[in-house]
């Protein structure tokens, strides 16, 4: 069934869902932003600014909210784009907005928040968007990005009747790549493949990619870490190939050596991270397999404390 997107609304409108945004917005597309905070009053007042390859530009929303109460009653697309530990709040905030028409698409780092979704909503109309780019909230109202965005999307549901090609379509025509799968499930652990060694790695090392690949025992972590994550996707009957571990090292040699993972940046920030939606997932579904998993284990019982440091630290602001 192919779907007709007109109203689109992006929770989240930080490094990634402000890249999106700003580039549907510039593209004609009729948006909807959801911000906080100072990037909230930035926005409002001068616009959302992108930055990538040395040029700028400031589009103006169809409409900038902060409180989810002021969003149109229905839209047709929802990109939810905050991180990963703020979903489910998120999910039960949009649910007077969806109808049965209204498609939900994903763009979190993990394998698990999909599923989560599709837990709330109808899965039927739950779609995965696997986003690979480097982008940064620089300052209030501005966004960086670096390289050209690209999207792979996929129905959660295998047999879904809606197509995701109109979506994909939009997504090109703002300039990004975007291609479509049948199997979005093996392209989410691929990126968490890629994603869970580089942000415990340099979580627990405090250091950019360029130090800890040449240092061999840390590379060697990365290389345990990533193997353990392939195995525990084929304990699910997920193809993920054994040749991801040297494929990935190479890409973490082709990295810019200051390069670091955005969980990385929040932990060191003392900010709630995704770290329970990335070692974390590779823990307890290795567990769930019974599939060892120690260096993600070892990661992930390194930084836990700190991460409920950080969790407590909202929660006593709130």
């Amino acid at each position: 069934m192919e779907i007709f997107i007109v109203r689109i609304l992006i929770y989240g409108a930080g490094a990634i869902g402000g890249y999106i945004g700003a580039s549907l917005i510039s593209s004609g597309e009729s948006v909807v932003l959801v911000a906080r905070g100072e990037h909230y009053k930035k926005i409002y007042s001068d616009g959302l600014t992108l930055t990538t390859s040395g040029e700028s530009i400031t589009v103006r929303p169809k409409l900038i909210i902060d409180k989810i109460q002021d969003a149109p009653p229905e839209v047709d697309l929802v990109v939810i784009s905050v991180k990963a530990w703020q979903v489910p709040e998120v999910a039960l905030a949009i649910r007077s907005l969806i109808s049965s028409r209204t498609v939900l698409m994903t763009v979190q780092n993990g394998v698990e928040i999909p599923n989560q979704i599709a837990q709330i909503f109808d899965e039927n109309q739950v779609v995965a968007g696997v986003f690979k780019g480097i982008s940064e909230l620089v300052s209030p109202g501005v966004i960086s990005h670096t390289n050209k965005g690209h999207l792979t999307l996929g129905n959660i549901n295998q047999n879904s009747v809606i197509s995701v090609n109109n979506i994909a379509d939009i997504i090109r025509k703002a300039g990004l790549d975007a291609v479509v799968t049948n199997d979005i499930q093996l392209e989410l652990w691929r990126k968490l493949a890629m994603m869970a060694p580089m942000s415990g790695i340099g979580s627990i090392t405090r250091s950019p990619v360029g130090k800890w690949r040449s240092v061999e025992g840390t590379r060697q972590m990365a290389a345990d870490a990533i193997k353990e994550i392939v195995e525990v996707a084929q304990a699910q009957q997920i193809d993920l190939p054994i040749e991801t571990v040297t494929n990935l090292l190479k890409f973490y040699d082709n990295l810019n050596s200051s390069a670091t993972a955005s969980m990385q940046r929040d932990i060191e920030s003392g900010k709630p991270s995704e770290l329970e939606y990335q070692n974390g997932a590779v823990v307890r579904i290795g567990n769930h397999y019974g599939v060892p998993v120690p260096v993600n284990t070892y990661i992930y019982n390194t930084l836990i404390p700190q991460e409920i440091v950080a969790r407590d630290s909202v929660d006593d602001l709130a």
